[in-house]
């Protein structure tokens, strides 16, 4: 087997996500209440006790559902959809507003509303039944933009969000409300739309008689409509663009008045049976509102849901059992999370449990009821309070500063792992490192004595975690995760000793079927696959497509990201096997450089076009965001052109691979002097890069 020679890479892989992110409906507003939506990201992963009327659906990825899956259930409340467990009451003529934690410039396309009647409680109703109709839809709305100035533009520029109204005359029942967005960036080759459809169970009142014909939700769109196959990027003046679906009811407006809606209270959906959940705030909901939400909004004062967590201290067990639509209560019931979790009957909760608590579709994690103490168990908090209010400091380190926002790596390292595992000397130590690093790093100074021997006594007791056979290989997946960050934030070292240990665990899963969260998933294997990239003695068999298909989404025919190729799990998943043996592989390499080549000037597109509103005096903390977002995409292209380029040049397949080496290593150097502006942070990667390309 041909060996290949690299340096280390870049490690900012969450980064990839977040090129590839996109949004979800957090907030819905009426009448001043603001009521929460479905936050998948986060429910998924920490599951919620109140009732929410946005469905629940598997995207915990906030993707998309593209053309060639039209014909499909998901196209109908997103991908692996389920009913909400509550719902929220309007009055016929109502306006209603959607906030939505975050929408992409880059994403343009219409917004579309229908409504669909349940045949009773929507909570119970058969999505596949449900006939849609058209009562909202706006397109392109001028051409005063470069690729025109669309709908999408109009919610960006009212705080995420879009207001619809219910058609005064419809009449009185229970209505699932869909709402969507059709992003056309990548439109203009087949199955490139992408489609982000939300759905919520509402409840009309005080409604005339009007019960428009609806559609299937399967039979709403066409991969070839003129609306989903169409390119964004034509003449201006010879732009124009014809909503797909259905058409609108007759008689009701295209779109009402968008302006920016703010509540002045919050309450939760109510479940059928029981009267409406009081507000729970009298404070304000700022537009701004994101998912962090989810972990500090109060979602009601009902008693029932204050008492569905028992304070006892005695021992229990839980396991997962199969729901009932029946039995679907807030206090007992658990919203679980995605398709590969726990297995019915296995454990997933009581008392000093560390293990996975999240279960699959179509189970609950409820009490053994064989045991005579089952009983709820508190949430589980740090025991250490100073790591506890560490971890709450790191948390808000920089946060109108992305130089030193740990939004980059993932908060949850610092906040969501110690309330979910308690005090653990790694996190403790962890921690207190960054802590005391802070001022150093700021100054861009060398990390203080202190700090980096915290550091070391870290890595120590993360070799014992490691060498412990009773910790889950998943809670030292974490673990070595937050060192490795931790360390690219304190002295910027390398980090390939960290990646091999991650494919070392990652086979070890496979091994003990472990199931991986989904949340984890992407930064997992990327992290396996630059192993394999960078060291030669990683090899990727077939544990890595065993842990990486856990991910439905990343099953063959590729799923792009963004239209793009090259940064999809599957692709990049195959570059090692392709570099280890490229006399077999040359044809693959060649067809990998060719789709590179197309690709990497779309991403340094969207790179420069970025950078100069980052760099502005009067720059904001996203537009920087987003110019690391796509520095990051524009360095792992950078990252897989020079990994291909030497190894298939002696074959004779590049006659121009001089030039075009020269190009990858100025757009490189410029790139890494470009982000100096955001360290440490937002270009950690940046020496690695060099070092490389």
């Amino acid at each position: 087997m041909a060996s290949f020679k690299t340096s280390s890479l870049f490690a900012i892989t969450t980064l990839v996500v977040q090129v590839a992110a996109h949004g979800h409906v957090d907030w819905i507003i009426t009448n001043g209440v603001a009521y929460r939506g479905y936050d998948a990201p986060a429910f998924n992963w920490n599951p919620t006790q109140f009732p929410v009327a946005g469905w629940i659906t598997g995207a915990t990825d906030n993707g998309y559902v593209e053309p060639n899956s039209f014909s499909d259930p998901d196209i109908i409340c997103h991908r692996a959809a389920r009913n909400a467990r509550g719902h929220i009451t309007v009055s016929a003529g109502d306006k209603i507003n959607l906030k939505w934690n975050d929408w992409p410039s880059s994403h343009k396309g219409p917004v579309i509303d229908y409504l669909a009647k349940c045949p009773g409680n929507c909570q119970d109703a058969d999505k596949n039944d449900l006939e849609f109709f058209k009562i909202g839809e706006e397109g392109l709305i001028d051409l005063s933009k470069d690729s025109g100035h669309w709908a999408s533009d109009v919610l960006i520029s009212n705080g995420n969000s879009w207001t619809l109204q219910i058609p005064s005359a419809l009449a009185s029942g229970n209505y699932v409300l869909r709402h969507e967005i059709i992003a056309l960036h990548g439109a203009g080759q087949r199955n490139g739309a992408q489609n982000y459809p939300q759905c919520f169970n509402i409840k009309v009142t005080e409604g005339g008689n009007v019960l428009p014909e609806g559609v299937k939700g399967t039979t709403l769109y066409k991969s070839d409509d003129p609306g989903i196959l169409f390119d964004l990027y034509v003449p201006r003046s010879s732009l124009s663009y014809d909503i797909p679906g259905p058409t609108l009811v007759p008689g009701l407006p295209s779109s009402v008045e968008q302006r920016t809606t703010t509540g002045t209270a919050t309450s939760s959906a109510t479940i059928p049976g029981q009267q409406t959940t009081s507000s729970s705030s009298s404070s304000s909901l700022s537009s701004s509102s994101s998912s962090s939400s989810a972990s500090t909004a109060t979602p009601g004062n009902s008693s029932s849901s204050s008492s569905s967590i028992s304070t006892s201290s005695q021992g229990t067990t839980l396991i997962t059992t199969t729901t009932s639509k029946s039995d679907s209560t807030p206090t007992g019931d658990i919203m679980c999370g995605p398709v590969h979790g726990l297995a019915k009957y296995s454990q997933c909760g009581g008392k000093n449990y560390v293990g996975q608590t999240i279960c699959a579709w179509g189970a609950t994690c409820q009490c053994d009821l064989a045991q005579p103490t089952c009983g709820r168990s508190p949430k589980t908090t740090p025991s250490n309070k100073t790591t506890k209010l560490a971890a709450e400091f790191v948390d808000l380190i920089g946060i109108t500063d992305e130089r030193y926002s740990f939004e980059i790596y993932g908060p949850r390292f610092f906040k969501t792992l110690p309330q979910r595992f308690g005090s653990h000397p790694v996190l403790d130590d962890m921690t207190s490192a960054v802590i005391a690093s802070f001022q150093s790093v700021r100054l861009r100074k060398q990390s203080s004595p202190r700090a980096l021997s915290l550091f070391g006594k870290a890595l120590r007791s993360l070799q014992e975690c490691l060498n412990d056979p009773k910790q889950p290989v998943t809670f030292k997946l974490e673990l070595v995760i937050m060192v490795m960050l931790c360390q690219l934030w304190i002295d910027n070292k390398s980090s390939n000793k960290h990646r091999g240990i991650i494919a070392h665990l990652l086979e070890e899963a496979v091994t003990q079927r472990q199931i991986i969260d989904s949340n984890d998933l992407r930064g997992f294997c990327l992290q396996g696959v630059y192993a394999a990239l960078s060291d030669p003695n990683v090899e990727l068999g077939s544990w890595y497509w065993d842990v990486a298909l856990q991910d439905p989404t990343q099953a063959r025919p590729h799923h792009y990201e963004q239209g793009l190729y090259c940064f999809e799990l599957c692709a990049i998943g195959d570059l090692p096997v392709f570099l280890r043996d490229p006399e077999r592989y040359l044809y693959q390499l060649k067809c990998y450089w060719n789709t590179l080549s197309t690709e990497r000037p779309m991403m340094r597109h969207k790179y420069e076009m970025a950078i100069p509103m980052a760099l502005a005096p009067n720059a904001t903390f996203l537009s920087r965001l987003k110019a690391i977002e796509y520095a990051s995409g524009h360095a792992i292209l950078l990252i897989q052109a020079a990994l291909i380029g030497p190894t298939i040049k002696p074959f004779g397949v590049l006659p121009a691979y001089t030039e075009k080496s020269h190009q990858i290593c100025d757009e490189a150097i410029t790139l890494a002097q470009q982000c100096q502006a955001f360290r440490p942070c937002g270009s950690s990667w940046a020496a690695e890069l060099l070092k490389m390309v």
